[in-house]
């Protein structure tokens, strides 16, 4: 069975462009994208490069209807930063804690007087596709 990624390309949720009128996205092998079009009047209504080369796509990103594909366009992954707080439970051994917080600011302020408090450590989760 395969571990591919089987999401799609959601064309409301792409991001707006950035300062010099690009949207991004990315293939299912991560390669970074650049949409030039998503609405030509075609069975491949997506147009973009990844690097130099033209591409065209279905309506979900996907170059193949019936199957998923390392070249598919997917939208970027959300990526959501936090802090939790690092507590020493021995001489090497540590134990993290189970909040976690927006800002180190935070978490050192809610935890850092307690008795085995270490330190604060900041996590970076991959946890949606939008």
């Amino acid at each position: 069975m395969s571990d591919i990624n089987t999401d799609t390309l959601k064309v409301d949720k792409l991001p707006p462009p950035d300062k010099n009128g690009h949207v991004w996205a990315r293939t299912r092998d991560n390669c970074v994208v650049r949409i030039l079009c998503t609405d030509r009047d075609d069975k491949h209504p997506i147009v973009a490069l990844i690097g130099s080369h033209l591409i065209e796509r279905l309506g979900d990103g996907r170059m193949y209807h019936d199957q998923f594909n390392g070249d598919d366009i997917i939208n970027n992954p959300i990526y959501h930063t936090g802090f939790v707080s690092l507590f020493k439970t021995d001489v090497s051994e540590f134990k993290v804690g189970s909040t976690i917080y927006e800002t180190e600011e935070e978490s050192v302020k809610s935890d850092s007087n307690l008795p085995s408090y270490y330190c604060p450590v900041e996590l970076s989760l991959w946890v949606e596709y939008v």
